[in-house]
């Protein structure tokens, strides 16, 4: 969700209640609009990252996918769609497995709504301050290789002032 209350508030529902949310819908809707939009004969690759990153299609960890199989592209939606949001995020994790991908991506889309929670090592507490997320953000950052344009689509969250302007600066350089 957007705002703080809302969050605590869907934490606590069902399931299918967090899969209907507004936000996740619009993240998933905007993963269907870049994927078709994929060039055709293109390789692409979709992770998932929040508390661990998973691939959209598990056994493909560190795997080009390829856009004509739509056979898999259909899998993935489907995966994407049977997910349920919640914990936190990991940015860290997330440039750990596209460091993974040979050759390396000339493109990363990367569709989030704020700073990280998490870094890739278990956390001694609970909450997080702003000052944390930013320094797990620039921990990340400095983990992601040269010379790869990143496209950030943030859908913002209520309470993380520094997100935009952080992920403006990474999408600039």
């Amino acid at each position: 969700d957007e705002t703080i209350v809302n969050i605590i508030r869907r934490r606590n529902m069902s399931d299918e209640v967090k899969k209907r949310s507004p936000k996740w819908r619009q993240a998933l809707d905007t993963i269907n609009w870049i994927s078709a939009r994929f060039p055709r004969g293109s390789q692409y690759q979709i992770y998932n990252f929040s508390d661990t990153i998973k691939p959209a299609i598990e056994g493909t960890r560190g795997k080009w996918l390829s856009v004509n199989n739509s056979k898999q592209l259909n899998e993935i939606v489907d995966n994407l769609n049977a997910l349920i949001p919640e914990g936190g995020s990991s940015l860290e994790a997330a440039v750990d497995a596209i460091r993974e991908l040979t050759p390396l991506p000339d493109n990363i889309y990367l569709v989030t709504d704020g700073l990280p929670t998490k870094g890739v090592t278990p956390a001694l507490k609970k909450n997080v301050s702003g000052r944390e997320r930013q320094q797990l953000f620039e921990v990340a950052v400095r983990k992601i290789p040269n010379g790869i344009p990143i496209n950030v689509i943030l859908l913002p969250t209520e309470g993380d002032p520094m997100a935009p302007a952080a992920y403006w600066q990474i999408a600039r350089v």
